[in-house]
């Protein structure tokens, strides 16, 4: 691998002792991803990833690495997922302002705390990404998404008796929220005629707390928009 790394150092800013250094780090928890050590292909594979996702965010090699193994571990993804969690990263965090750093600690403690309920990396970044076109960026967003997710998924029972009323619910027939498209169809349905006003009090009362009013431009417009940041934040930047 180390011979592998030498070769690819024409094609980066950075060293091969850099790249090797970065690598050993986490050789051993993308090994325990993959069930065995990594082919030099992969290991190459996933280091320009990592290369890519610092030199385009400006973040060091050894950071831009980290987050990435993290999330794929977390996540239970392919190490070929890398260059695609390089994309959701990059993308959402040049239009949010939000650190990848922030990023990758925010995810990993959303899949740890929502488990099988967990939004991909793909529809969470998508879902950050909608917001931040309605001007809801930063930690703001990321708090607002968060909250709306922790009272989805535990709602009290004045919210289920609010559910219960309007004949809807969040989650699948296992428990599991749905996801987010699914989620914001059945929010915008269910404040359809509604002003602004009476549509966030509506949100809030059904589950997303005080997060309505940071959700209510992103649930009024619609999946289609968020399909569309879905998609785009997965597009290389």
């Amino acid at each position: 691998i180390g011979n592998a790394f030498l070769g690819q150092a024409f094609n980066t800013t950075f060293s091969a002792q850099q790249t090797m250094t970065a690598y050993a780090a986490v050789a051993g928890q993308l090994g325990v991803v993959a069930g065995h050590a990594l082919t030099t292909a992969q290991s190459l594979a996933f280091m320009t990833a990592a290369q890519d996702l610092a030199e385009a965010s400006g973040t060091s090699l050894g950071s831009s690495t980290s987050d990435l193994a993290t999330l794929i571990q977390a996540y239970g993804l392919s190490v070929t997922a890398a260059s695609s969690v390089t994309n959701d990263l990059f993308n959402v965090s040049r239009t949010t302002g939000v650190s990848i750093d922030t990023l990758t600690t925010t995810m990993q403690r959303l899949h740890t705390q929502m488990g099988a309920s967990a939004p991909s990396i793909q529809d969470t970044s998508g879902m950050l990404l909608d917001m931040a076109q309605h001007g809801e960026t930063g930690r703001g967003a990321i708090s607002a998404l968060t909250t709306a997710f922790n009272g989805l998924m535990s709602p009290s029972a004045a919210v289920l008796a609010t559910q219960q009323s309007l004949g809807i619910s969040f989650d699948d027939a296992k428990g599991h929220l749905l996801p987010l498209n699914q989620i914001v169809t059945i929010a915008g349905q269910s404040i359809a005629g509604l002003s602004e006003v009476q549509a966030i009090a509506q949100l809030k009362a059904e589950g997303f707390g005080a997060s309505a009013s940071k959700l209510y431009a992103v649930i009024q417009a619609g999946t289609g928009v968020l399909s569309a940041d879905e998609t785009a934040v997965n597009a290389a930047g």
